[in-house]
């Protein structure tokens, strides 16, 4: 019998993959860093004026 079957905290580990960004802006010249895990929404935030 395989132990990593029965093990409770293996079998609840989920896979979450973050983006991570570092962005020069054109306008101000100034650097912006920041993560995501939805980079397609972050994108439409950022399109949107719902970023600072």
């Amino acid at each position: 019998m395989n132990g990593h079957q029965n093990n409770p905290v293996r079998n609840r580990l989920i896979m979450s993959f973050y983006y991570v960004y570092v962005l020069n802006s054109i306008k101000d010249g100034n650097w912006y860093t920041g993560f995501t895990s939805d980079l397609k929404e972050r994108l439409r935030q950022h399109k949107s004026g719902q970023s600072k």
